[in-house]
């Protein structure tokens, strides 16, 4: 397959390969919903899906300007007493685990702890991100801090922390 793959994007031009990456992309796709949900989707039905992916792919692309220099993202200080708990996950869909990496700081920038959490049955990156926060969360008090401020890439997980209402997704339990 690698070898296939390094085949299409060594002969045709470097415009058609967000195509190709698109069409992969929705063929696999269409393979889970027939192998897991028995669907099935016609020819046409499919060509018609990638198309409209392609069109809408080269309109966001074509309206997104890149950045010209790098910017970059240091690190802030909670407020005293407050400890900071960064965290973050990796999600093997392979195997569907995951891990989490936290790190606990106060004030001062001083590290009162790392640590590494393995997240079995992991379903998806998201909900990797929350048990990734959680786990941030438990480590922290764990260290005998009960104000922590938690922060992470994943703005979603974030947000649904902040949020008041109440969630009835795969991560609403975690939250």
């Amino acid at each position: 397959m690698k070898e296939r793959l390094s085949w299409l994007f060594a002969h045709y031009l470097s415009s058609k390969h967000d195509e190709m990456l698109i069409a992969i992309w929705a063929i696999w796709t269409n393979r889970n919903k027939f192998y897991h949900e028995g669907k099935v989707r016609s020819s046409g039905e499919l060509t018609s899906f990638i198309q409209a992916h392609v069109q809408e792919y080269a309109i966001v692309t074509a309206s997104v300007q890149p950045h010209s220099s790098l910017v970059s993202v240091l690190w802030k200080p909670p407020p005293t007493p407050m400890v900071k708990a960064n965290f973050d996950a990796a999600f093997s869909r392979r195997n569907s685990e995951a891990w989490s990496g936290i790190v606990v700081r106060n004030h001062d920038g001083h590290i009162l702890g790392a640590a590494r959490r393995k997240i079995v049955h992991a379903s998806s990156p998201f909900l990797a991100e929350a048990t990734a926060s959680l786990h941030a969360i438990q480590f922290s008090k764990d260290l005998g801090s009960s104000q922590v401020v938690v922060e992470g890439d994943a703005r979603s997980v974030l947000l649904k922390l902040q949020g008041n209402e109440p969630d009835y997704s795969e991560t609403g339990a975690i939250i």
